[in-house]
C-alpha cells in the first residue's frame, strides 16, 4: 500500500487535549472526500486504532475513549486511506491528562495588570518537589510552555514563564500544571490567572474616606473616580493583585463618575497599598493607573521631656477632620513639670519615628506672696521663689496709695 500521495490529516481532541482523569474524550481525524478507513495510531506503543472508528462524513471520522486513564497520556496521530493508498500521518497530538497531584499556584511578576505592548512573568510554584512546570493558554492548550522546576528561596519549587508582548484582541488567560517524570501526567490546575492590559485611556484618581490614616481593626472607604464616563472601575492591592476587585461607575453630585470599595479591617504586617484603573465595556482593558495610594495604620504617640530619655507612648485616635491625633496627660501641676517638650509619631506598619516636631517650652511659676503693716499703713508682695525674683507690691497708706 502507498502512503504519503494524498494530503496530510488534520487530528485534533475534543473537549480538549488537556483532560482530566476519567473523564470522556473525542479523538477527531479529518482526511479528504474520498477517504475509506481511518486509523489512530499512539506514537508509545505504535498501537492502531481502527475498531472504535465511526466516520462522521466522507472526509472526517471520530474516535471515542469512554474513560480517559493514566496511559493514555501520550503522543496520538492519525491516518487515512483510498482504495490502496494511504496519507501520511498526521502532525502529533499530545494528550495531557491532569489529576494526580496537588494543584500549583500561578501569579504574574510584578502584577497581572500590563501595559499594552510589555512582557511579563507568569510565576508557577508549589511546595511539591515536581519536576517541572507546563503552563497553558487558555483557547491554545496545544501551544503549551515547559520549564524545569527550579528551588525558591522560601523552600517552595517554581518555574519563571516570560510572555509577551501583550496586545489587545487576544485572550490572555493561562493555568499551569506540576508534573514528575512524564510530563503529559499533570497535576490538578492552578488558579487561572487573566492578564489585564492597560494604557488605554486617561488614568482616574484614588483616594481615602475619610482619611488615608486608619485606627487599626477598622475598615475604610477608597473612592476611585474620573471625569471619564468609565463603565466601571478596578482596584488593585498592591503585593495581592490577583485578588483584583471590580465595580460598576456611579454619578456622583458633581457629576463625575465613581465607584466605592470597602476595604478592611486593616492591621499591622500587611501591605495597604493600592491603585485602580477604569475601564468600559471590556474590564480587562484598562486606562492608564491611578495615583498610588498607602492607608497608613494610625499608631503611636511619643513625648519627649529634654533630659529625660524614657519617651512617654500613647495611642492615637482620629479626629473628626480625618486626622491622628493623642493626648498626653502630664499629671497635677510641679516644678517638675517645667521644661521643654516636643513629639513624635509612628504608624504601627513601621518601627520607624517620625521626624521631631517644633518644641514646646512649659513654664511653671513657684509664687510667695507676703503681707506687711506698718505704722504708715500696709501692703503685700508677690516673689518668683524658683528665680528669686520679686514680681510685683502694693503698699496703702491711710490717706494715700501708690505702688
Amino acid at each position: 500500500m502507498q502512503t504519503g500521495t494524498l494530503p496530510r490529516p488534520i487530528i485534533w481532541a475534543e473537549p480538549g487535549s488537556v483532560i482530566p482523569l476519567g473523564r470522556p474524550l473525542t479523538f477527531w481525524c479529518q482526511g479528504t472526500s474520498g477517504a475509506q478507513n481511518y486509523v489512530l495510531i499512539s506514537s508509545k506503543s505504535v498501537q492502531i486504532w481502527s475498531e472504535n472508528m465511526i466516520p462522521v462524513s466522507g472526509n472526517k471520522a471520530k474516535f471515542t475513549i469512554s474513560e480517559i486513564q493514566q496511559g493514555h497520556a501520550r503522543g496520538w496521530e492519525c491516518q487515512y486511506c483510498e482504495a490502496s493508498t494511504c496519507s501520511m500521518y498526521s502532525d502529533k497530538l499530545k494528550l495531557m491528562v491532569t489529576g494526580f497531584h496537588d494543584r500549583p499556584s500561578l501569579s504574574a511578576l510584578p502584577s497581572p495588570v500590563v501595559p499594552v505592548g510589555e512582557n511579563v512573568t507568569l510565576q508557577c510554584g508549589s511546595p511539591e518537589r515536581f519536576r517541572g512546570f507546563v503552563l497553558i493558554r487558555e483557547g491554545k492548550p496545544e501551544s503549551f510552555w515547559v520549564q524545569e522546576s527550579q528551588p525558591h528561596h522560601n523552600g517552595l519549587f517554581q518555574a519563571l514563564f516570560p510572555v509577551g508582548p501583550v496586545g489587545s484582541g487576544q485572550n490572555w488567560t493561562f493555568s499551569c500544571y506540576g508534573h514528575f517524570e512524564n510530563e503529559l501526567v499533570m497535576s490538578e490546575p492552578s488558579n487561572m490567572l487573566q492578564l489585564l492590559l492597560s494604557g488605554f485611556y486617561r488614568r482616574p484618581s484614588l483616594s481615602a474616606m475619610p482619611s488615608p490614616v486608619v485606627p487599626s481593626g477598622k475598615n475604610v472607604t477608597l473612592k476611585c473616580g474620573s471625569s471619564m464616563r468609565f463603565e466601571g472601575f478596578v482596584l488593585i492591592r498592591e503585593g495581592k493583585p490577583e485578588s483584583y476587585r471590580v465595580q460598576e461607575s456611579q454619578t456622583n453630585h458633581n457629576g463625575l463618575f465613581q465607584a466605592l470599595f470597602p476595604v478592611g479591617p486593616v492591621g499591622p504586617g500587611q501591605n495597604w497599598t493600592f491603585s485602580c484603573y477604569g475601564h468600559f465595556e471590556n474590564e480587562l482593558v484598562l486606562s492608564y493607573p491611578s495615583n498610588v495610594l498607602q492607608l497608613l495604620l494610625s499608631g503611636n504617640f511619643s513625648l519627649y521631656k529634654e533630659g529625660v530619655l524614657d519617651l512617654y507612648r500613647v495611642p492615637s485616635h482620629n479626629t473628626q477632620a480625618g486626622l491622628s491625633q493623642a493626648d498626653l496627660k502630664l499629671g497635677p501641676i510641679s516644678t517638675f513639670l517645667g521644661s521643654t517638650y516636643c513629639c513624635y509619631g509612628r504608624h504601627s506598619l513601621t518601627l520607624l519615628w517620625s521626624e521631631v516636631s517644633d518644641p514646646s517650652d512649659i513654664l511653671v511659676a513657684d509664687f510667695s506672696i507676703s503681707i506687711s503693716r506698718s505704722n504708715t499703713g500696709w501692703g503685700f508682695h508677690i516673689t518668683d521663689k524658683i528665680n528669686s525674683q520679686h514680681i510685683c507690691g502694693l503698699h496703702r497708706e491711710e490717706n494715700s496709695s501708690h505702688s
